[in-house]
């Protein structure tokens, strides 16, 4: 069963809202109640269509994604992005997200969860140091290298080899810091927002209008429904395309793309271009998945059945080319077609599948032009969530 994922959402005639709650037999409408025992509340209808209260996927609001203009952008080290801009003068650190509804406190921050912040790009990091880049007087830019120190309310405490430096915030350009290891949260769910951003967080409570977060630092954090895109599952569930032994390393990359002086290796929770995840127009950020060029081939062992949550589209970044190609995506087993989302371009957005995986073999993901110029297909993976499945065999 492979179930093409299309909006489905019905006439709202009271204060509650009309999501999509995608289950096993594919995307279900009902009124947003709440949360209860980490899973949302499906109305009676739902439930009576299974056994008991069905195995939940992810839950899609009726709300458009626009990215704010002239925001800085904060990365975490879990694959939360996130629109806005430092708090000047905060005591502690806190994060102004943009494009939100009037209301939203700011986002109080952990910097050991931090991997960088900045106006318009950000640095790579050089070895085993934190990179970064001021503003100067004459408009060109400071680059440092070092360690960061701390986030104050002034700016960012930075040392380099020679001494500690205060960068205001009003020179900060970008910063870039080494990944420190933090601990996964549990029963955690990824956010999309209506700004474009994504972060994960515990779903404490919730009820009609609003939700009451635990960040992954431990921090608590209130949220309301009508900033919100998407929920996607993350607890019982494999991420395909996240860290540890059945993530991203589990891949191997089959076919690539031949370029004499460019490196099309798929990028891991990027695109293929080193941005943030979107594929497709209106599309918010996704925090993991694969960024490649066409022709790519990917595949991975499965020793089992199972069902493969995914999202495909081309990336928001070839909207500026010349001639943007259409690519087609196909998911195969043992080199049956178990997916073929046909020709899609970036116009047409992103689009979700269920994929149900009979038995073990090898699971490959395979994205090729739709057409005959093999150039400027950016083909994005996302979501990649596993659920093994019982083997009758």
């Amino acid at each position: 069963m492979n179930l093409l994922l299309l909006p489905l959402f019905f006439a709202c005639t009271n204060a509650q809202v009309e999501v999509e709650v995608l289950i096993d037999h594919g995307p279900q409408a009902m009124e947003w109640v709440g949360w209860k025992e980490d899973a949302p509340i499906l109305s009676e209808a739902v439930q009576a269509a299974g056994d008991g209260t069905p195995f939940w996927w992810t839950v899609t609001f009726p709300h458009e994604v626009q990215f704010p203009k002239d925001s800085w952008a904060l990365e975490l080290a879990d694959g939360a992005w996130l629109p806005g801009e430092p708090v000047v003068g905060s005591p502690s650190p806190q994060w102004k997200l943009a494009g939100l509804p009037d209301g939203v406190d700011p986002m109080p921050l952990d910097t050991l969860w931090l991997l960088s912040v900045g106006r318009d790009r950000v640095p790579k990091t050089d070895g085993e140091r934190d990179q970064l880049w001021s503003r100067t007087a004459t408009g060109s830019l400071d680059r440092l290298q070092g360690y960061l120190i701390d986030w104050t309310p002034e700016g960012i405490s930075f040392e380099t080899s020679v001494k500690e430096r205060l960068i205001q915030w009003d020179q900060l350009d970008a910063l870039t810091v080494l990944a420190e290891e933090t601990d996964p949260q549990t029963q955690a769910v990824w956010i999309q927002l209506i700004n474009g951003g994504v972060l994960s967080a515990r779903i404490l409570s919730a009820d009609a209008s609003r939700l009451q977060l635990q960040l992954p630092w431990d921090a608590t954090w209130s949220l309301p429904t009508n900033a919100i895109v998407r929920l996607i599952r993350r607890d019982g569930l494999e991420e395909w395309a996240g860290p540890g032994p059945n993530g991203a390393a589990a891949w191997s990359f089959d076919v690539l793309p031949q370029a004499e002086a460019l490196d099309y290796t798929p990028r891991v929770g990027k695109s293929i271009e080193g941005r943030p995840l979107r594929p497709g127009a209106g599309s918010p950020v996704f925090p993991q998945g694969f960024g490649t060029m066409v022709p790519t081939t990917l595949s991975r062992q499965v020793d089992g059945p199972g069902t493969l949550l995914i999202t495909v589209g081309v990336d928001q970044e070839v909207s500026t080319f010349r001639n943007p190609q259409p690519v087609r995506f196909q998911v195969l087993l043992d080199d049956t077609v178990q997916l073929d989302s046909g020709p899609l371009t970036w116009r047409e957005g992103s689009r979700t599948f269920l994929v149900e995986v009979s038995t073990m073999g090898t699971l490959k993901l395979d994205c090729q032009p739709a057409e005959l110029l093999p150039f400027s297909g950016h083909g994005d993976w996302c979501d990649l969530v596993w659920r093994r499945g019982i083997d009758e065999s």
